[in-house]
Protein backbone atom coordinates (compact mmCIF):
# COMPACT_ATOMS: atom_id res chain seq x y z
CA UNK A 1 0.00 0.00 0.00
CA UNK A 2 1.36 3.50 -0.70
CA UNK A 3 1.40 6.33 1.31
CA UNK A 4 -0.46 9.20 0.51
CA UNK A 5 1.80 10.68 -2.16
CA UNK A 6 4.49 8.69 -1.44
CA UNK A 7 6.40 6.03 -3.44
CA UNK A 8 5.28 2.21 -3.04
CA UNK A 9 6.01 0.55 0.31
CA UNK A 10 6.91 -2.75 0.45
CA UNK A 11 8.78 -5.17 -2.03
CA UNK A 12 7.81 -4.71 -5.73
CA UNK A 13 4.60 -7.05 -7.13
CA UNK A 14 5.96 -10.17 -8.88
CA UNK A 15 5.42 -8.96 -12.38
CA UNK A 16 8.33 -6.28 -11.85
CA UNK A 17 11.17 -8.36 -9.86
CA UNK A 18 14.29 -9.16 -12.08
CA UNK A 19 14.68 -12.80 -13.41
CA UNK A 20 16.20 -15.09 -11.26
CA UNK A 21 15.19 -12.97 -7.99
CA UNK A 22 13.86 -14.78 -5.25
CA UNK A 23 10.52 -13.51 -4.05
CA UNK A 24 11.33 -11.30 -1.29
CA UNK A 25 14.64 -10.10 -1.84
CA UNK A 26 15.47 -6.36 -2.88
CA UNK A 27 16.16 -5.90 -6.11
CA UNK A 28 18.45 -2.76 -5.12
CA UNK A 29 20.56 -5.17 -2.62
CA UNK A 30 23.12 -7.69 -3.61
CA UNK A 31 22.19 -11.46 -3.20
CA UNK A 32 23.42 -12.99 0.01
CA UNK A 33 27.17 -14.62 0.11
CA UNK A 34 27.31 -12.12 -3.13
CA UNK A 35 30.32 -9.71 -3.60
CA UNK A 36 30.33 -6.57 -1.33
CA UNK A 37 28.56 -3.74 -2.33
CA UNK A 38 30.73 -1.08 -4.42
CA UNK A 39 33.07 -3.49 -5.49
CA UNK A 40 31.41 -3.85 -9.04
CA UNK A 41 33.67 -0.57 -9.50
CA UNK A 42 37.23 -2.40 -9.31
CA UNK A 43 40.11 -1.22 -7.25
CA UNK A 44 40.33 2.17 -6.04
CA UNK A 45 41.98 4.69 -8.29
CA UNK A 46 45.72 5.21 -8.02
CA UNK A 47 46.31 1.49 -6.50
CA UNK A 48 45.68 2.66 -3.05
CA UNK A 49 44.59 0.02 -0.20
CA UNK A 50 41.80 0.67 1.74
CA UNK A 51 41.84 -2.64 3.54
CA UNK A 52 44.39 -2.72 6.02
CA UNK A 53 45.25 0.13 8.70
CA UNK A 54 46.21 3.07 7.60
CA UNK A 55 49.68 3.96 6.75
CA UNK A 56 49.81 7.28 7.40
CA UNK A 57 48.42 9.04 10.59
CA UNK A 58 45.71 10.98 8.14
CA UNK A 59 42.69 9.29 7.09
CA UNK A 60 44.71 9.38 3.28
CA UNK A 61 47.93 9.42 2.19
CA UNK A 62 48.88 13.00 0.59
CA UNK A 63 48.63 12.94 -3.54
CA UNK A 64 51.70 12.92 -4.97
CA UNK A 65 54.20 15.43 -4.92
CA UNK A 66 52.79 17.27 -1.56
CA UNK A 67 54.80 16.26 1.49
CA UNK A 68 52.98 16.85 4.89
CA UNK A 69 54.25 19.20 7.16
CA UNK A 70 52.68 17.86 10.41
CA UNK A 71 54.79 19.96 12.60
CA UNK A 72 54.11 23.35 12.13
CA UNK A 73 51.19 23.19 9.94
CA UNK A 74 50.09 26.30 7.89
CA UNK A 75 47.38 28.13 9.92
CA UNK A 76 45.10 31.13 8.67
CA UNK A 77 44.36 31.86 12.92
CA UNK A 78 46.08 35.10 12.42
CA UNK A 79 44.11 36.43 10.18
CA UNK A 80 40.56 34.76 11.11
CA UNK A 81 41.97 37.16 14.12
CA UNK A 82 42.72 40.32 12.22
CA UNK A 83 39.31 40.32 10.31
CA UNK A 84 37.28 39.43 13.71
CA UNK A 85 39.29 42.36 15.10
CA UNK A 86 38.89 44.92 12.28
CA UNK A 87 34.87 44.62 12.03
CA UNK A 88 34.48 44.40 15.87
CA UNK A 89 35.92 47.79 16.01
CA UNK A 90 33.46 48.56 12.96
CA UNK A 91 30.89 47.18 14.36
CA UNK A 92 31.42 48.90 18.09
CA UNK A 93 31.63 52.16 16.62
CA UNK A 94 28.37 51.79 14.51
CA UNK A 95 26.86 51.14 17.67
CA UNK A 96 29.06 53.76 20.22
CA UNK A 97 27.76 56.26 17.48
CA UNK A 98 23.78 55.00 17.35
CA UNK A 99 23.45 54.83 21.29
CA UNK A 100 25.33 58.52 21.24
CA UNK A 101 22.64 59.88 18.36
CA UNK A 102 19.06 58.04 20.43
CA UNK A 103 20.46 58.58 23.80
CA UNK A 104 22.03 62.47 23.58
CA UNK A 105 20.13 63.90 19.90
CA UNK A 106 16.70 62.40 19.90
CA UNK A 107 16.60 61.44 23.37
CA UNK A 108 14.48 58.03 22.87
CA UNK A 109 16.02 55.02 23.82
CA UNK A 110 14.17 51.85 23.13
CA UNK A 111 14.51 48.51 23.59
CA UNK A 112 15.86 47.98 20.15
CA UNK A 113 18.81 49.67 21.44
CA UNK A 114 19.00 47.54 24.65
CA UNK A 115 18.65 44.53 22.47
CA UNK A 116 22.02 46.20 20.37
CA UNK A 117 24.03 46.73 23.80
CA UNK A 118 23.22 42.91 24.36
CA UNK A 119 24.36 41.47 21.14
CA UNK A 120 27.30 43.06 20.76
CA UNK A 121 29.08 42.52 24.72
CA UNK A 122 27.71 38.78 23.57
CA UNK A 123 29.64 39.55 20.12
CA UNK A 124 32.67 40.80 22.02
CA UNK A 125 32.95 37.90 25.06
CA UNK A 126 32.21 35.01 21.78
CA UNK A 127 35.32 37.26 20.13
CA UNK A 128 37.59 36.88 23.04
CA UNK A 129 36.69 33.85 24.33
Amino acid sequence: MAPQGGPPVGPPPPGMMPPGMPPGMNPGMPPPGGPPIGSEFGPPPGGMNFSGPPSFPGALPPPPGVIPNLVDPYSRASTVIIVNAVFLTIGTLFLVMRIYTRAFLSRALGADDCKSNIQTLAWIVLTVI
